[in-house]
């Protein structure tokens, strides 16, 4: 086989879907060649984390928490804005570049479970697809306003931005970006492949994507960037019909400013589905803290300025999962909007671990991204010759894995986007902070970008 290298890069992009395919099997009548539930299969319980972080961050593994697709509402719903498309969810809503809250939500769909996901990297792999899309067209359109940009042109800068800012030489931050092309697919553009290379720095390889070899090429590519914490992204080829992978790594490896020095012991979690005991830490030091109406949070700093929010419910009778799936996206981000003054908190939290591995198709689908999804209307004519044959989105895979101990965090995300040519491929008094209950998660870089974020619910 014949690998290529045609350009350098790292930084973030991936998706695709695996839900699209039972409605594109509807629409087109075409299956695809191998299973796509076995395809992407990504983690195992028993992963552990590289023996040089193991120490830092003492927690279990658990076993992948299993998010349900989103489902199309019944109809009846009120008056939704027109959109070009076929397929279009009922209970869809713009998502007006509120992606973080939006996915949040989506994740929430199977309540008792825990999870951890990566809108930055869910954005730089949509952006990446974003970068093809015909300028005008609807396909463009729909993926700028759903990721809260009104250009390409403030896209690119605003991706090469965060590029910029967040792969780190120390290893605290990376950010890589691959594109696998198929040796089949001979028209794509030189000018998307060297716009790809110089916005989102990304390595490209010509590799034949339905071989073995190439899913131990890009198993080893996604288990190098993200330090062997997601071990591999694929289990087997993809079909004759795909033209492209889109491929954004990210990893998170930092130590607390503070770390928790208190005893950490058993003491009871109130989850969802019963009590548990399980392993707290405890510390009291000075952090910004905030109380409002809907939420109280603390942030606790990293050493390199990045920070993780932590939401519990103001009003201790509610479940948080509860409250965020009772809210609009607007107005989650507003409650999250809180005011912080620095205080001494006396700080109670458990280790824990959450993970995500699924398709975000149906996701984004409900969100208003649609025509990418469409073998037959999508517009990618900017990314290759498209006169014979149309591509489009086939697959969106997400998968990510956090680890939060005494010491620090690492927590690791990939995300592939599938582009295929053929209808084959089917988020005073002393105050206390008292984590003990269910409660929601952020990971943001120093200028607040969103890296992780997630909901803790249960430990059973």
């Amino acid at each position: 086989m014949k690998r290529k290298f045609l350009k350098i890069i790292s930084a973030i992009v991936a998706a695709a879907s695996l839900s699209a395919c039972t409605a594109q099997k509807a629409d087109t009548g075409a299956l695809s060649e191998i299973d796509v539930t076995t395809a992407y299969e990504t983690y195992h319980p028993t992963d552990t984390m590289p023996a040089k972080n193991s120490e830092a961050y003492e927690t279990t593994d658990a076993a992948p928490a299993k998010i349900p697709q989103v489902t199309e509402a019944s109809t009846g719903q009120s008056e939704k804005p027109p959109i070009t498309g076929i397929n279009i969810p009922t209970d869809f809503q713009p998502i007006n570049g509120n992606l973080s809250e939006a996915l949040l939500k989506s994740c929430l769909q199977d309540e008792k479970k825990n999870f951890v996901i990566s809108p930055l990297s869910i954005k730089l792999a949509l952006s990446m697809a974003a970068a093809g899309a015909e300028t005008g067209s609807d396909t463009e359109t729909q993926m700028l306003n759903a990721l809260g940009y009104s250009s390409k042109a403030e896209m690119t800068e605003d991706c090469q931005r965060l590029i910029s800012e967040l792969d780190r030489e120390d290893g605290t931050i990376t950010v890589s970006d691959s594109i696998w092309l198929s040796e089949k697919f001979d028209n794509v553009y030189p000018e998307y492949l060297n716009g790809i290379s110089k916005n989102f720095n990304a390595e490209s390889f010509t590799e034949d994507l339905t071989s073995d070899e190439f899913v131990n090429y890009i198993n080893n590519w996604v288990n190098d960037k993200t330090n062997g914490l997601i071990p591999t992204i694929f289990s087997e080829p993809l079909g004759d019909f795909a033209r492209m992978v889109l491929v954004n790594a990210l990893y998170f490896n930092n130590e607390w400013e503070i770390p928790f020095s208190g005893v950490t012991n058993e003491n009871i979690f109130h989850g969802v589905d019963g009590d548990t005991f399980i392993m707290f830490m405890h510390d009291t030091h000075n952090v910004d803290y905030a109380e409002g109406e809907i939420f109280k949070s603390i942030i606790l700093t990293y050493k390199d300025g990045s920070v993780m929010k932590l939401y519990l419910p103001t009003d201790e009778s509610k479940n948080i999962g509860d409250i965020i799936s009772s809210m609009t996206n607007e107005q989650l981000a507003e409650a999250m909007d809180l005011s912080y003054n620095s205080t001494e908190v006396q700080i109670t939290m458990p280790r824990f671990e959450c993970e995500f591995n699924n398709s975000m198709v149906e996701t984004l689908k409900s969100y208003a991204i649609l025509e990418a999804f469409d073998p037959n209307n999508a517009n990618f004519g900017e990314m290759a010759d498209i006169s014979d044959n149309n591509l489009y989105i086939s697959e969106v895979i997400h998968s990510a894995k956090l680890k939060c101990g005494e010491k620090g965090t690492e927590a690791a995300a990939v995300t592939a986007v599938i582009v295929t040519d053929e209808a084959e491929m089917c988020l005073a008094e002393p105050i206390y902070f008292t984590a003990d209950r269910p409660f929601m998660y952020e990971i943001e870089s120093p200028s607040g970008e969103t890296l992780f974020e997630g909901v803790v619910q249960s430990f059973n």
